[in-house]
């Protein structure tokens, strides 16, 4: 009779936790472009649906980074494994400080749009093009953290069960 798969424990479940926030942050720019695309009645709702994307982005990334730190201090083997890891390590760090700075940004530049009943167009273009900015790095360090994270998985085997 086929059994259920069990729910892996805290330093098994990064790989399930992390292609989460992957979808979530390519699915907030499009939210952008909807509200830039529409009338000014609806444009604010499609901004707060791209903040509370990237909210959850943000969120269930810092949980998905410490269920990696978990997984990483079981790992064991050296040597080029180790370097990846690293590196992996090393990148997620890098986005996530990014996209935590991006989501910050945007966030505060809709709050005070909100507050002043301002439109986006009357703010100074900082806080709106430091989103963009940081954003942009986010999803470039987060994708090169992706590419590291399969490579430790499909040539490295880390994570892989050898014997059932």
């Amino acid at each position: 009779m086929p059994q259920l798969p069990m729910i892996p424990g805290w330093d098994g479940i990064h790989p399930l936790l992390i292609h989460f926030p992957l979808t979530l942050f390519f699915l907030a720019p499009v939210f952008v472009l909807f509200a830039s695309l529409t009338k000014a009645t609806t444009r604010r709702m499609f901004f707060i649906s791209a903040l509370t994307v990237m909210l959850f982005g943000i969120t269930s990334t810092y949980a998905a980074f410490e269920a990696g730190q978990t997984a990483a201090a079981s790992v064991t083997e050296a040597g080029e494994v180790r370097t990846v890891m690293e590196r992996h390590q090393e990148l997620a760090s890098l986005a996530l400080s990014s996209l935590t700075a991006a989501t910050l940004l945007f966030g505060l530049t809709l709050l005070i749009c909100t507050c002043f009943h301002l439109h986006l167009h009357e703010l100074t273009g900082v806080l709106p093009l430091g989103s963009v900015v940081f954003y942009t790095l986010g999803l470039f360090w987060l994708i090169n953290t992706a590419y590291h994270g399969e490579r430790l998985v499909h040539e490295f085997g880390v994570g892989s069960i050898v014997n059932p």
